[in-house]
């Protein structure tokens, strides 16, 4: 039997608008990051299939597609930038009107084709492990559980060498977004939600020595000179250019 174009016995039974623990162990988050117009969870609708229903509307697209999960598809990101000083102030400016660049980390793969943030899809509880994942720990058991664990993690690396105290004007961090993300995958009973932050040294830092060597199953971390020119996804660049230039005005 059938409904609108979807296979009963295929239509799954989850805990909408809620966090759950199946009998295997496997958590899932089901409520959805973005706020509503009175400042809370959005509680979002299913429909006659009882499945959620996007709350930015229709796509086209019928099911989940390629999206791991049905409903709120959860991801974390960080934009992590510093200021890489020019040898000439003579020359051209950078896209942002200033005479130094903007270096960013991207992470990739042997290719170098799949260029991103730290990050991406959340698939446990500690939210922001997927960021952690790309970086080497001094305590290798250590799990970033809140993002305070991330903030500190960043915070350590704005000095110089190892060990030395980091300086409180030489380091910023905010979360400038968090809500539906648009993205070509979204369907009409999936769609991707991000929490963005963006982790900016002002002067030096020495967050290179945590970057993960490459390796074939794991990405790369790098620094690069331009995120306007290398970075591949443009939504999330989208949301970080917005609030660029008055988070580095410090």
């Amino acid at each position: 039997m059938t409904q609108r174009g979807v296979i009963k016995d295929e239509i799954p039974v989850y805990l909408w608008n809620m966090e759950s623990t199946d009998s295997n162990g496997v958590y899932r988050d089901r409520k959805s990051w973005i706020i509503d117009s009175r400042a809370k969870p959005l509680t979002y609708r299913l429909d006659l299939d009882d499945l959620p229903r996007n709350p930015m509307g229709r796509t086209g697209l019928h099911g989940k597609g390629a999206l791991p999960r049905w409903g709120p598809n959860h991801n974390v990101f960080a934009v992590i930038t510093r200021w890489q000083t020019r040898a000439s102030k003579s020359s051209e400016h950078s896209l942002l009107g200033t005479s130094d660049l903007l270096e960013f980390v991207e992470t990739f793969y042997l290719t170098k084709k799949d260029i991103s943030l730290p990050g991406g899809f959340t698939w446990s509880e500690n939210r922001y492990q997927v960021v952690q994942s790309v970086f080497k720990m001094a305590d290798e058991n250590a799990t970033w559980i809140t993002a305070d664990d991330m903030i500190q993690f960043f915070k350590r690396h704005a000095t110089t060498t190892i060990g030395s105290e980091p300086s409180e004007k030489n380091f910023k961090s905010e979360k400038i977004y968090c809500g539906y993300m648009d993205d070509q995958l979204n369907t009409d009973q999936a769609w991707k939600e991000v929490e963005l932050w963006h982790i900016h040294y002002k002067n030096y830092t020495s967050i290179f020595r945590a970057f993960k060597v490459l390796a074939a199953d794991i990405p790369s971390v790098a620094w690069d000179e331009n995120i306007f020119i290398s970075f591949i996804n443009k939504n999330l660049l989208m949301l970080y250019e917005t609030s660029l230039r008055n988070f580095l005005m410090f």
